[in-house]
């Protein structure tokens, strides 16, 4: 059965035992070569190891089952953000986005990118969407206070900062950009 081997691979990447996830991922695969859960989170496996360009390959996997998979749209954008090609990234995020338009996650990486460009207006448009879709996510509000700080925004900051401590009081980067703002 495939879906055993497929959540015993799961158990593994959660142990981040990568080298026995992958290995039953690959005999998931090998008896169901249209698993499309199994190619997904063989890539997200491969992707957490630093293998981008093998990842990439899972990922184009998915699209060929499944061309709405936007998951596969958003992890995507992750690699190529983080192997420096933000037109890539965007193009990729943008198709998540036009397939969902309220995944949270995709507006969330997107404004991660713009912040890290510089386009501080962008990203928080993409934060607010973020908060629009699940007011929930810690991050985005932290985020979102980054940006207004590079906006000189500092009063509407410290909101956003308070916002994500209310949501996760434990979450450290808060408070330290919060002492910053003030």
């Amino acid at each position: 059965y495939p879906a055993s081997y497929y959540y015993i691979a799961i158990i593994y990447k959660m142990k981040k035992d990568y080298k026995n996830a992958l290995k039953y991922f690959d005999i998931a695969i090998g008896l169901n070569n249209i698993y499309l859960s199994a190619y997904y989170y063989k890539g997200v496996t491969l992707n957490e190891m630093g293998k981008e360009e093998e990842a990439l390959k899972c990922f184009l996997k998915c699209l060929e089952l499944n061309p709405n998979y936007d998951f596969a749209f958003l992890n995507m954008g992750i690699i190529y953000d983080k192997m420096g090609k933000i037109d890539e990234a965007l193009k990729y995020y943008d198709k998540a986005l036009e397939l969902n338009p309220k995944f949270a996650e995709a507006y969330l990486n997107k404004g991660i990118t713009l912040y890290n460009c510089g386009k501080y207006e962008d990203a928080l448009e993409n934060y607010d969407n973020v908060i629009k879709y699940n007011d929930r996510m810690a991050i985005a509000y932290n985020n979102k206070g980054l940006c207004l700080v590079k906006l000189k925004r500092n009063d509407e900051a410290i909101e956003c900062y308070n916002k994500a401590l209310e949501i996760d009081p434990k979450y450290l980067d808060v408070y330290i950009n919060k002492g910053i703002c003030l």
